[in-house]
């Protein structure tokens, strides 16, 4: 893999990574505004500043009493630090990013990217995704749909590359060669074969 090769991953994975990050974030940062928007109405509600110390004198004089056990509470999101980023290329075209938290191993997601890949002579019954590129009757053809179809005949799925070229003309002859040595007759033959 080149440093072309390598700076195009991480190109690609960047926006992805970016992407999943600021999600975690704006989820933290909505429950946070959420939480604040609940507390709002009690305090509006308890104008009465001296009241309120009042009130909470008379309590920090009383024992505290334990009230029953509540529900278990519901599971945590997941943290959004991470000690180790990987990158697992699936096939030609995509990669998983993964994020690693102890032993917790986390999928952030697929990048997939639009590669051009040329799969040689159209085989019948294979499958082609979009980008591939095969030769088929002389032309090139790109496939922009998946499809198990010939390029050419109508076919929806190709689009035309590259189009044959017609045939050259033939060219004028060369000068003669060199003189060859010269051939033996049909006794010297058949006395080469008497001698074997």
């Amino acid at each position: 893999m080149t440093e072309e090769d390598v700076a195009a991953i991480v190109e690609g994975i960047a926006p992805v990574v970016r992407e999943c990050v600021v999600q975690a974030l704006t989820e933290i940062k909505r429950r946070q505004e959420a939480t604040e928007l609940e507390l709002v109405p009690l305090f509006e509600v308890m104008k009465d500043v001296g009241a309120m110390r009042e009130r909470l004198a008379v309590l920090e004089t009383r024992a505290p009493i334990p009230g029953p056990p509540g529900p278990p509470g519901r599971d945590g999101s997941d943290g959004v630090g991470f000690e180790d980023l990987g990158v697992v290329q699936r096939d030609d075209r995509s990669f998983t990013i993964t994020a690693t938290h102890g032993d917790a191993v986390k999928e952030i997601g697929t990048a997939r990217f639009g590669v051009d890949i040329y799969r040689g002579i159209w085989a019948d019954g294979r499958t082609y995704e979009p980008g591939d590129g095969v030769t088929w009757s002389g032309s090139e053809w790109h496939c922009h749909t998946t499809t198990t179809t010939k390029p050419g005949d109508g076919s929806k799925a190709w689009t035309l590359k590259v189009k044959r070229g017609r045939d050259g003309k033939d060219g004028k002859d060369g000068p003669p060669g060199p003189p060859g040595e010269p051939g033996r007759d049909w006794q010297q033959v058949y006395d080469d074969q008497r001698r074997r």
